[in-house]
């Protein structure tokens, strides 16, 4: 599949929030700030969602620092129809699975990403040493 520009996209598709970012010039975020990255490239991928009618950003009136991000609905037909391919192979691929399998793996990726945010978090803190390792029995998982 090819990947397609959006429509305010700068020149050869890229917008400004595209540009890589090395390690160094950026800490990830917290594991609860709830984002998905540096807060310019957040800015950029919403600036494209509204430019291409996905989305619109309204102020609240009770606190303007505050923005809310809504779907415009406009563009939701053509989401579904993209990712239907992915849903139909999702379902097949999980129709193959026993309810007890799909439990076992459901507890497993949640376990996963638990230990995903504390390593996450412990990177944040000043005091942590770095290399910092979570033992597979603190993961929840038996090495046997």
């Amino acid at each position: 599949m090819r990947a397609r520009s959006l429509p305010n996209a700068g020149p050869g598709g890229r917008s400004p929030g595209d540009e890589p970012v090395r390690p160094d010039q950026h800490r990830p975020p917290r594991a609860d700030s709830g984002t998905v990255g540096p807060p310019c490239r957040v800015a950029a991928l919403l600036d494209r969602l509204e430019g291409a009618g996905f989305i619109e950003r309204r102020r609240d009136p009770a606190d303007r620092r505050r923005v809310f991000v809504i779907s415009t609905g406009k563009r939701e037909r053509e989401v579904a129809q993209a990712f239907q391919p992915l849903q139909q192979a999702t379902q097949q691929l999980l129709s193959g699975y026993t309810p007890g399998e799909l439990k076992l793996v459901i507890g497993l990726l949640g376990r996963l990403e638990a230990v995903m945010a504390e390593v996450a978090a412990a990177q944040h803190q000043p005091h942590e040493q770095p290399g910092r390792t979570v033992s597979p029995a603190r993961a929840g998982v038996n090495p046997t």
